[in-house]
């Protein structure tokens, strides 16, 4: 799902991502799990470009805050927030008890996360990242 533009009261747009859609979806039909896909394999310790950045496998909401990614600001082209916009968003659900996972579009471990989301969150060897639920 991408973000679309959407009317709001009288003649003003705004761009509402896909990600934000994903998460009213999932408080109305209640998956097992949500899928976010990314240019990204998931959400790194700092941007992944940096030297040094590591992919998280396991994001906890409960973590630390000296643990907590560092992110930069959003390029030009995304208007909907970029990743930090996106582990909001993918938090939110997870607060809600799904389980998430984070992921390169078009990688095989998207297409492994569709195929089986569990096989994911127990593969130490899965290139993405678990936003693990707060309750189940």
């Amino acid at each position: 799902i991408h973000g679309d533009a959407v009317l709001q009261s009288g003649s003003k747009s705004m761009i509402l991502s896909g990600d934000k859609i994903v998460f009213h979806m999932t408080v109305a039909l209640k998956p097992r799990f949500c899928l976010f896909l990314s240019n990204v394999h998931g959400i790194y310790s700092k941007p992944p470009e940096l030297e040094g950045a590591r992919l998280l496998r396991r994001f906890d909401l409960t973590m630390d805050k000296k643990e907590s990614p560092e992110f930069t600001t959003m390029h030009a082209h995304d208007t909907t927030g970029g990743m930090e916009a996106k582990v909001s968003d993918a938090s939110k659900i997870a607060i809600r008890g799904y389980d998430v996972l984070i992921t390169k579009a078009g990688s095989d471990a998207a297409f492994e996360a569709l195929s089986d989301f569990k096989l994911c969150i127990d593969n130490p060897k899965w290139n993405g990242t678990h936003v693990v639920p707060l309750e189940k």
